[in-house]
C-alpha cells in the first residue's frame, strides 16, 4: 500500500475551514474547521486528524460534484471550479483495516467585487462610447444546448443582459462561409455562419449594443498561420479569389442590413499577420505586399462601403477594420499599415490581439498602438484578450486548456479571479491611454465559453478556454466581469492593497534517497492581484517553511507530499508540492481501466462520439480510468494516436477539419461516455508544474510518461422499443429486411478481427458492387403514431472515395419521398471512419412508412452500413 503524507490546509486567499458532518456513529478521523465558502479559481488543500491511538495507514478524498470542486484524491488538494455545493468524503483506513469516513460541504460562489483601480480618460462616464467589447460567437451554439448564465446574484438571465448590466456595450460576432462538411455535420467551434450570426446581432441590437461583424474568409478558424481557404473557393485562382470576398461579403452585409442588424464596425480577415485566403503577404519594411493579398483587403472594403446605409454620414457610418494578433510586433503593425496605404485601401480602424501571457508588455502595445495611429492616422483597439481566473487542467471537460501556468508566471499576475480583474484593466487602459483618444476600446475574447464536448472548440471536442471566461464552469458570473464598469468608478485603492496576500505554489522534484532541500525564497501575489513589486516584475520573498511539515516528508518513499510555508509574516499562506521521484530504472504505473479489455458497454443515447464526461452517465455504462502513480495525470485518445503527442493520428473522429495529431490527445477528467465501438489508449504522465518566468505556455513538465494502455470496447444498443426491425443487423442476418441485388457482395458481416468494423456491437451489413451493379435494402414501418421523425444511419467505405457511387438513403409515406445522400470519403492517411447520415423531417400521417437504402456505382466500391435507426422527432 502506498504510503500518502496527511496533508494540512492552505488558502489562495482565505484558509480552508470545512464543517465536518461523521456518520451516526462519532468517527475517531475529522476533517479540521467549520463552515466554508470557496470562490471559483481558488484552491485548498484539505487537512484531518485522528484521535490518539488510531494510526491511519491509508486515505483518499473525494468530491460529490466536480463540477464545483476538482480534487485530488491523494494529496487533497481542492480547486473550486464552478458555483454550487460538493459534499467533501474522506475515505481513512487504519492499521487494523478498518475504514472510517467523514464528509463535510462546501459551497463555493463569487464574492465581492475584485479591486480595480479607476482609468482616469473613463472616470466619470467620460468617452460613453468607449468600445467595452466582448465576442460571444459560441454563444448560439450554447444556447442550442440549453447552457444557462446567472447575474452575479444567482440569478438566471440571458448572458448580453449579464454582460450589459456590467458595462459592455459592445459585440464582436465571427462569421465563417460554410462550417459544415459535405454530411451536414457542423465542425464546432459556434458554428457560426451568417444565419447564426443575425441570430444573435439581433438579441444584441434589442439591448442598445453596438455589433462588430468579423468576416473570417474561411470555413473554419482563421489565425496566424491558418488562413485556410472556404470549400466552395478552393479551385479560384488567387485574381478570382477577390471577386469571390466581395460577392460574399456584399451578399452577407445586403442581408444583415435587411433584417435591421447592419455592423457598426466590419473586420476584413481575421489575425492577418502573414496572409489571407492563403495568399501570402510577402511584407517588406516599406510596405510591398503581394497584390493578390491587398486585392482581397479592398474587395472586402468596398463591399462595405457600397452597403453601408450610412456611408455618406461620418458619424454614423461603419467602420471598417483589419486585425494583426501579436500587439506587440511593431515591425509588422508598421509594414502592414505601410502597405495598407501605399495601396490606397480605405480603412478606419486597426485592431490587435492582446494577450498579456503572450504578446509582451503594457507599454510595449501601447507605444506600438501610438505609433500606428499617429503615423497612419488610423483609430486603433484591442479586438482580443483574456486571462484566466484559474489554470486547473480538469475545469469543465476533457480538452487541454489554452491557459498553462507558465502563461500566468510570465504576466506575474495570478490566476484568480483578482488577477483576472487586474489584467483586464491593464488591456482596457492601454487602448484608453492612446494619445488624442485615438484608442476606440477593447473586446475580451469569448467571456462565457462554456465547456462540453456538445459546444467545444471543434466537434466533438470540448472548450479548452473555460478558465479564461468571466463566467465560472456552470455559467455563473465571476466578480471580474465588473471590471468593465469599474474602470469607470471612483473607488479608492485600500490600504493593505500592496500586502502580499499569498505565495505563489510552487515545487521541489527530487530523486528517491536524495535530501530535501527546501527553496529560501518564492513568489508571492500581492491583495491586488499583481505580483512583486511593479506591473510584470516578478519578485520572489523570503519564505520560512514548516519545520514538522519537512520531517514528514520520507525521501525514500516515491510520492507526493505538501509542505507549507509563511511568506510576509503570514502564517501558512504558501505550500510546496514535494515530489519524490522514483528512481531511473522505474516508470509510472500505466492506467488502469474500470472495465476489462474486449467489454460490451450498454449506450442509452449515442451521437457517434465518445468523450469523457466529468460525471456519471445516468442509465448507461461507462470507462473510468486511474492510476496508481503520484501526482498523475491521464492522457487518452479515441483515434489511434498516441496519448504521449498525438503522433500517429488517423484523424478518425468526425467533424471539423485541420485538426492537428495533439488535437487528438484528451485530458482524462471523469468517467468515459461510449457512443460507439471504440479503442482507448491512454498514457499515465507523472508531471509537475514549472514556473518558469517568461517562458511562453509553459505547462507542466514531464517527469516520466507510463507503458501506453490500450482496450476495445463494443457499444451495445438496446433495440427492443425501436421502430425499425433489427436496425443494427445483430440478428446475424437480414431479419425484417428485405434486399434485392445486383452486387457481387451484399450479406451481413460478423466484426471478428477488429471491434470497430462494426458501429456498434457485433455485426453490420456489408456489400461491394462494380460497375453496373446495384443493391436496395428496404423494410416497412407500420403503425407509426402521426409526427414528424427522423432516419439515421452510419455509414463507411473501404479506403475508397464514393465518387462514382451514387448512395441514397431514402423514406416513402403517402407518395411522399424524402431522400439524403450518402457519400463517403477517406479521412488523411487513409483511414476509413463511420460518419453519420440523416433524412429529417419526416411527415408520417398514416402510420406507414418504407425507408430504403440505395447503391449503384460507375466503378467499384465496397461499403458497410450499421445503426439504422428511425426516432420521433
Amino acid at each position: 500500500m502506498r504510503l500518502k503524507k496527511l496533508s494540512l490546509a492552505i488558502m489562495t486567499v482565505m484558509f480552508l475551514s470545512l464543517a465536518s458532518t461523521a456518520s451516526a456513529n462519532s468517527s475517531p478521523v475529522e476533517i479540521k474547521g467549520g463552515d466554508f465558502t470557496m470562490e471559483p479559481g481558488e484552491f485548498s488543500v484539505l487537512q484531518f486528524n485522528a484521535e490518539d491511538g488510531i494510526e491511519i495507514e491509508d486515505y483518499s478524498w473525494e468530491a460529490s460534484n466536480h463540477h464545483v470542486v476538482d480534487l485530488d484524491a491523494d494529496t487533497g488538494r481542492m480547486d473550486a471550479v464552478g458555483t454550487g455545493e460538493a459534499t467533501i468524503t474522506l475515505k481513512a483506513v487504519d492499521k487494523s483495516g478498518e475504514e472510517h469516513r467523514v464528509s463535510g460541504d462546501v459551497v463555493v460562489q463569487g464574492r465581492e467585487a475584485p479591486l480595480v483601480e479607476p482609468i482616469p480618460e473613463l472616470q466619470n462616464n467620460n468617452r460613453p462610447d468607449f468600445m467595452m467589447g466582448a465576442d460571444v460567437s459560441s454563444l448560439h451554439q450554447m444556447m442550442e444546448e440549453e447552457k444557462s448564465f446567472y447575474h452575479l446574484d444567482g440569478k438566471e438571465a440571458h448572458l448580453l443582459d449579464v454582460l450589459g448590466e456590467n458595462g459592455v456595450n459592445w459585440v464582436r460576432l465571427r462569421v465563417w462561409n460554410d462550417p459544415y462538411d459535405e454530411y451536414g455535420n457542423p465542425y464546432g467551434g459556434g458554428n457560426s455562419n451568417l444565419d447564426t450570426t443575425i441570430e444573435l446581432a439581433k438579441q444584441a441590437k434589442e439591448r442598445g449594443m453596438k455589433l462588430f461583424v468579423t468576416f473570417h474568409y474561411s470555413d473554419f478558424w482563421a489565425h496566424p498561420g491558418q488562413q485556410i481557404v472556404p470549400k466552395e473557393w478552393a479551385d479560384l485562382p488567387g485574381d478570382e479569389l477577390a471577386e469571390a470576398v466581395g460577392d460574399f461579403t456584399t451578399e452577407s452585409l445586403e442581408r444583415m442590413k435587411e433584417e435591421g442588424v447592419y455592423p457598426n464596425m466590419v473586420g476584413i480577415g481575421n489575425e492577418t499577420n502573414s496572409d489571407i485566403l492563403e495568399q501570402s503577404f510577402n511584407l517588406t519594411s516599406d510596405g510591398d505586399m503581394n497584390p493578390a493579398a491587398v486585392n482581397i483587403f479592398k474587395a472586402g472594403t468596398e463591399a462595405v462601403r457600397s452597403t453601408d446605409p450610412h456611408a455618406d454620414d461620418p458619424k454614423n457610418k461603419a467602420l471598417i477594420s483589419f486585425h494583426l494578433a501579436n500587439g506587440n510586433n511593431s515591425w509588422l503593425y508598421n509594414s502592414f499599415a505601410s502597405a495598407m496605404g501605399k495601396n490606397n485601401v480605405d480603412y478606419d480602424a486597426l485592431g490587435a490581439s492582446y494577450y498579456p501571457s503572450w504578446h509582451g508588455s503594457y507599454d510595449e502595445v501601447l507605444n506600438n498602438l501610438n505609433d500606428i495611429t499617429q503615423s497612419y492616422g488610423k483609430d486603433a483597439f484591442i479586438a482580443e484578450t483574456a486571462y484566466p481566473w484559474t489554470v486547473n487542467e480538469n475545469a469543465g471537460d476533457d480538452t487541454p486548456q489554452n491557459f498553462k501556468h507558465g502563461d500566468i508566471s510570465t504576466v506575474g499576475l495570478a490566476a484568480s479571479v483578482q488577477g483576472q480583474a487586474t489584467a483586464l484593466r491593464e488591456v482596457l487602459n492601454v487602448a484608453a491611454s492612446i494619445n488624442d483618444e485615438k484608442g476606440l476600446g477593447a473586446f475580451y475574447w469569448e467571456p462565457a465559453w462554456l465547456p462540453g464536448n456538445t459546444t467545444g472548440w471543434a466537434t466533438p471536442y470540448g472548450t479548452g478556454w473555460e478558465v479564461a471566461g468571466l463566467f465560472d464552469i456552470n455559467g455563473h458570473a465571476l466578480p471580474s466581469v465588473e471590471t468593465f464598469n469599474l474602470v469607470r468608478g471612483n473607488q479608492i485603492e485600500p490600504e493593505d492593497a500592496e500586502e502580499y496576500a499569498y505565495g505563489w505554489e510552487t515545487e521541489v522534484v527530487i530523486e528517491k534517497g536524495q535530501d530535501l532541500e527546501m527553496p529560501e525564497e518564492i513568489n508571492a501575489v500581492k491583495n491586488n492581484g499583481m505580483m512583486g513589486e511593479d506591473k510584470r516584475t516578478i519578485e520572489k520573498q523570503p519564505v520560512e517553511w514548516n519545520e514538522e511539515d519537512k520531517a514528514e516528508v520520507d525521501v525514500n518513499v516515491a510520492g507526493e507530499y505538501i509542505v507549507f510555508g509563511s511568506v510576509a509574516g503570514r502564517e501558512e499562506n504558501a505550500f510546496a508540492h514535494v515530489i519524490i521521484k522514483e528512481d531511473e530504472s522505474s516508470s509510472a504505473t500505466e492506467p488502469a481501466f474500470s472495465v476489462p479489455d474486449g467489454s460490451e458497454i450498454d449506450v442509452v443515447d449515442g451521437d457517434g462520439y465518445s468523450y469523457s464526461t466529468r460525471h456519471v452517465v445516468e442509465g448507461g455504462s461507462y470507462i473510468e480510468l486511474d492510476t496508481d502513480t503520484a501526482n498523475a495525470g491521464i492522457s487518452f485518445t479515441l483515434d489511434g494516436a498516441s496519448p504521449i503527442d498525438g503522433s500517429g493520428s488517423t484523424k478518425e473522429l468526425a467533424g471539423a477539419p485541420y485538426i492537428k495529431g495533439y488535437d487528438s490527445i484528451r485530458t482524462y477528467a471523469g468517467p468515459i461516455h461510449i457512443s460507439q465501438n471504440i479503442n482507448i489508449q491512454a498514457v499515465t504522465k507523472r508531471s509537475g508544474y514549472d514556473y518558469v518566468s517568461g517562458q511562453w505556455g509553459t505547462a507542466r513538465t514531464i517527469l516520466e510518461n507510463s507503458p501506453i494502455a490500450s482496450a476495445s470496447y463494443k457499444a451495445i444498443y438496446n433495440y427492443s422499443d425501436d421502430l425499425l426491425a433489427n436496425g443494427g443487423f445483430e440478428s446475424g442476418d437480414l431479419s425484417g429486411w428485405k434486399l434485392k441485388s445486383m452486387a457481387t457482395n451484399a450479406a451481413v458481416m460478423t466484426a471478428e478481427e477488429d471491434v470497430t468494423e462494426a458501429y456498434a456491437g457485433d455485426h453490420y451489413f456489408k456489400f461491394s458492387i462494380n460497375k453496373g451493379e446495384s443493391l436496395n435494402l428496404r423494410q416497412k414501418a407500420k403503425k407509426l403514431p402521426k409526427g414528424d421523425y427522423k432516419l439515421s444511419l452510419y455509414a463507411r467505405g473501404d479506403r475508397q472515395r464514393s465518387d462514382e457511387t451514387d448512395m441514397k438513403l431514402s423514406a416513402f409515406t403517402q407518395g411522399k419521398k424524402y431522400r439524403g445522400t450518402v457519400e463517403t470519403i477517406p479521412v488523411p492517411e487513409g483511414k476509413m471512419i463511420w460518419r453519420k447520415y440523416s433524412v429529417d423531417d419526416i411527415q408520417v400521417k398514416n402510420g406507414n412508412l418504407e425507408i430504403k437504402f440505395d447503391a449503384e456505382t460507375n466503378g467499384s466500391y465496397t461499403g458497410r452500413i450499421d445503426h439504422v435507426v428511425l426516432e420521433k422527432q
